[in-house]
Formats: structure tokens, C-alpha cells, sequence
């Protein structure tokens, strides 16, 4: 009998250590709380030139998404606004301007760095959005056209 609950009580304390470190570890992944809700992933700022244009591409984790897409379109304005991202990019020459917001997950995790990786050289942001996008906003200067087009459902 008491080798039976020996063996529940460590069973079940090795279930519990494994939950708190999984726990811990999806939370090292998915947030860093000394950023914003929504920061810039650094090194990962794309200017392009095509003929006479010039097209600006950031790219950006969203920490803690809101449910409904109306939340998300306008936390993605507020962003925008506050911290003046379209001007900057415009100042910079740019005419199209592609900001993708993106969520943090196991492949892509909060502190990604783009190609940090000698031996792994595909190890660009660009491979990610397919599987991590949440949103994009886009700004065409040339014909004053702002779009918000948001991939949650």
C-alpha cells in the first residue's frame, strides 16, 4: 500500500514540474514583457527599389492579440499613429509602405533575430509570414490608399 502512493505522489509531482516547465517555457517563447504589445522585430526592416519606387517592409509581433478583428485593426491604427511608422517610412523615400504583424510562436519566438544563424541560412523573417501573419497594413502614398487586412478569424 505504500509503495502504491509513493509511486502517486511521484508521479504526480513529476506531472506537475513537467506542466510549470512547459508553462514556463511557452511563456520564454510567446512574450517578453520589457517590450510593448507591439514592437518591431529588429533587423528585419526591408527597403526595396523598383524603378522609381521605393517600398518600405517592417515587420512586427503583436505580444497579446485582441479577439475580434475590430480590436485588432484598431490597436494596429493606434500603433501606427503614436509612433508616427508610416512617416518614418515616407521620410525614409519610401512609397508603398507593408507593415506585417506577426505572433510569436515555437518556430518564431519573441526574441527572433533575423539570420543569426551561420549554419542556418534561410533563417529570415519573410519565411515566417505565411505561418505567423495576423496582419498587414499597407499604405500606397502615391494614391493616398491605407488598408488593414487582418488574417485571425
Amino acid at each position: 500500500m505504500k509503495r502504491k502512493k509513493k509511486f502517486a505522489i511521484i508521479t504526480c509531482t513529476l506531472f506537475i514540474l513537467s506542466l510549470l516547465a512547459f508553462l514556463l517555457l511557452y511563456d520564454h517563447v510567446h512574450y517578453d514583457r520589457s517590450k510593448e504589445n507591439i514592437f518591431e522585430i529588429p533587423k528585419t526592416a526591408v527597403f526595396s527599389k523598383s524603378g522609381d519606387h521605393m517600398r518600405c517592409d517592417r515587420y512586427y509581433f503583436i505580444q497579446h492579440v485582441p479577439k475580434s478583428q475590430e480590436e485588432i485593426k484598431t490597436l494596429i491604427k493606434d500603433h501606427i499613429e503614436q509612433n508616427k511608422v508610416t512617416e518614418d517610412a515616407i521620410n525614409s523615400g519610401a512609397k508603398y509602405v507593408a507593415l506585417w504583424f506577426m505572433t510569436a510562436d515555437f518556430k518564431l519566438p519573441i526574441y527572433f533575430e533575423e539570420n543569426k544563424s551561420y549554419f542556418k541560412m534561410d533563417d529570415f523573417i519573410t519565411h515566417y509570414v505565411n505561418s505567423n501573419k495576423i496582419a498587414l497594413y499597407t499604405y500606397d502614398l502615391e494614391n493616398d490608399v491605407q488598408n488593414i487586412t487582418v488574417y485571425t478569424e
